[in-house]
């Protein structure tokens, strides 16, 4: 058999894992049923969809589908945020991806679900639909590597991107308002500090200009 750049050989002995050939080139196993191998590529990157799905159009272009039950998550201020959120993976060990898990791609999805619900659920709407996305994104990413390392699965994480964060439809009017509500608070507490940095120096003056007038009404 041969295997060219960047990917393995991996053989079994009687349907058993016997050995795994890592180097470019020709290679040799014992005629079958004794000895198979597999070859597959390790550097090729794949893709996995999460809350959306990349479709094709009758006129040969595409389109994005959403998928609720995939997308829509609740952050830890108790808003519905609408996530899209692409995982690349490669292969880190053929052996393990072929044989420690059944079904790698329904795991890795599975895992990657439970990462960014736990994750989004931890972070409030405001950072994760503006400045907090990569923050997101490398916390995503390193809960799956780490339950997938915990699993054997044979699987390393390239990189998490979130496609789309959006606020859903349903609670804009009720994100607006609490929105307005923050802008109001903050300026109410502007408008507080200026108004006590006035009157708290003027009051301390007037107080100590009483308690100079008590103390020479006093000497007199």
């Amino acid at each position: 058999y041969f295997v060219q750049p960047g990917e393995r050989g991996v053989v079994q002995r009687f349907g058993d894992w016997n050995r795994t050939k890592v180097t470019e080139g020709m290679g040799y196993h014992l005629p079958s049923p004794i000895e198979t191998v597999t070859v597959i590529n390790v550097n090729n990157i794949r893709k996995l969809e999460i809350g959306y799905r990349e479709v094709n159009t009758r006129r040969g272009g595409s389109a994005i589908r959403d998928v609720a039950d995939e997308s829509l998550m609740l952050t830890s201020d108790a808003n519905i945020v609408d996530l899209d959120l692409e995982v690349q993976w490669n292969i880190s060990a053929a052996e393990d991806f072929l044989f420690q898990i059944r079904d790698v791609e329904s795991t890795i999805k599975k895992v990657a679900e439970s990462a960014i619900r736990e994750v989004v659920g931890q972070t409030q709407l405001q950072r994760i639909i503006t400045t907090g996305r990569d923050a997101v994104s490398q916390r995503v990413k390193q809960i799956m590597q780490d339950n997938l390392d915990q699993y054997k699965a044979g699987v390393n994480i390239v990189q998490v991107l979130i496609q789309d964060a959006t606020v859903h439809p349903d609670v804009i009017p009720a994100f607006e308002d609490v929105v307005a509500a923050l802008q109001d608070a903050e300026t109410f507490q502007n408008e507080a500090t200026i108004y006590a940095n006035d009157i708290i120096p003027k009051a301390r003056g007037e107080a100590i200009q009483l308690v100079q007038e008590a103390e020479a009404y006093r000497e007199s």
